[in-house]
């Protein structure tokens, strides 16, 4: 059995060259608008190629009744006095709607990003 021999960084980085992350192909569905991966059933709509392949409206009911009686079985049911208007739960944290929230903008953007993403070019 013969020693093993030592690689260079030069051979050990043009191994690696393959390992980085690719960006996922994304379009957008012609039906909904939303993002979806190529040759995959949109998730936002429910169709692949024009057509109703999974009945969402029925999938997110269904789930919401699972998780409603996982919430009864457990005894935290969702009170009124708990909700506000919106229905929006809060807790210990008072803001109105509107209101720039602490860390500045409305948002869940860095201000970094919100040029480019809302059409303006810096």
């Amino acid at each position: 059995m013969t020693v093993r021999m030592r690689h260079t960084r030069a051979h050990t980085a043009n191994r690696r060259s393959h390992h980085a992350l690719k960006e996922p192909a994304l379009t957008r569905c012609p039906d909904c608008g939303a993002f979806q991966l190529r040759h995959m059933v949109c998730m936002a709509c429910g169709r692949y190629r024009g057509k109703m392949v999974i009945n969402m409206a029925e999938k997110v009911a269904k789930r919401q009744k699972r998780i409603d009686e996982k919430k009864r079985s457990l005894g935290q049911e969702k009170t009124k006095k708990d909700d506000d208007k919106f229905g929006h739960r809060h807790h210990g944290h008072e803001h109105e709607h509107g209101e720039e929230k602490p860390g500045g903008g409305k948002g869940f953007l860095p201000k970094i990003l919100k040029p480019r993403i809302e059409g303006g070019s810096e």
